[in-house]
């Protein structure tokens, strides 16, 4: 399938500003495409739209902001925690935008690579695809998910809109948020993962890098998380040499707007953030104490004794 205009969802508040605009210059400067970009708004400040349109004008895109209320005006949430409640938005773009394909990014994503096979993809059977996540068996389960399924990251996701109506989806996610009370187990994320299960596609890790893919090998991965089925440590390698999408989690490394950092692949979002702002300014946050102690203990100790004791404190898995 193609589209002569491709659109690519973001969603976010007055904090994620200048993630969201890294992130978009990134795209922009990675694809020659005819993008149109949604910005799904929650309460983002009139002196902020106008830095993301000046920002990103050197580039012919169209940009469209719109408030989270008109989307989730009949959603029952429960909100709380630090998401904001735009990572909802998500579940509910069918009636919002026209097209049958488009692309939700996470503001702490920088794009690294063209992305145009995310929209030649056959996607006939997928209500969405993403890059698969390490769960177990068990937590699978808990959620209602069958365990031969897979469990997809949404921070990077295509959106199958014409099945997505067809299917009367939004309806569903809904209903599964109401029967959660407005709280669903893993949010937005558990939500796609319950209702969209057994139509999903994997794409692979390349479009969308995460911290654990970097820092643990496959089969430490599989291991630590006892994930009965992930990526091979070849394809994780791949992804490492030529990632087409970077998350900078909030989990292992230091996110690149934060000192200290070690994140391996810090420079490439701190690159594009001095071209947009001619000048890289950080905030000083340090890892919190539970990751630092995890590094320490996974370069101290033998990796068997490591995972008995992430399995001991982690007694979800």
């Amino acid at each position: 399938m193609t589209t002569s205009v491709k659109e690519i969802v973001y969603s976010c508040d007055n904090n994620y500003i200048e993630q969201t605009i890294v992130s978009l210059i990134s795209l922009l400067k990675n694809n020659n495409d005819a993008f149109k970009v949604w910005i799904i708004s929650d309460q983002i400040t009139e002196s902020n739209k106008r830095l993301i349109l000046d920002k990103t004008k050197a580039f012919d895109f169209e940009l469209v902001f719109l408030n989270i209320d008109s989307i989730l005006r009949n959603v029952s949430l429960r909100y709380e925690g630090r998401h904001p409640k735009t990572i909802y938005a998500k579940l509910f773009l069918e009636d919002v935008i026209s097209s049958d394909r488009v692309l939700y990014l996470d503001s702490d994503i920088v794009i690294n690579g063209p992305i145009q096979s995310l929209w030649s993809r056959n996607m006939d059977d997928e209500l969405i695809a993403g890059v698969q996540m390490p769960y177990s068996v068990k937590l699978k389960q808990s959620m209602g998910i069958q365990s031969k399924n897979p469990y997809l990251c949404d921070g990077l996701v295509v959106l199958n809109l014409k099945l997505w109506r067809q299917q009367k989806i939004g309806e569903r996610c809904k209903r599964y948020i109401r029967e959660n009370h407005g709280n669903p187990p893993m949010l937005s994320e558990g939500t796609l993962n319950y209702v969209c299960q057994n139509s999903m596609g994997v794409l692979e890790p390349k479009y969308n890098l995460m911290s654990s893919m970097i820092f643990y090998s496959s089969k430490q991965i599989k291991k630590l998380f006892k994930a009965e089925y992930y990526y091979t440590e070849e394809e994780l390698e791949e992804a490492r040499k030529k990632p087409v999408a970077i998350h900078y989690l909030n989990e292992l490394y230091n996110r690149p707007w934060f000192e200290p950092c070690d994140h391996p692949y810090k420079e490439i979002y701190r690159n594009i953030y001095k071209e947009a702002f001619g000048v890289f300014t950080y905030k000083y946050q340090n890892l919190n104490k539970t990751t630092r102690m995890n590094k320490i203990l996974k370069r101290m100790l033998p990796f068997s004794l490591y995972v008995a004791l992430y399995h001991y404190k982690h007694k979800e898995i």
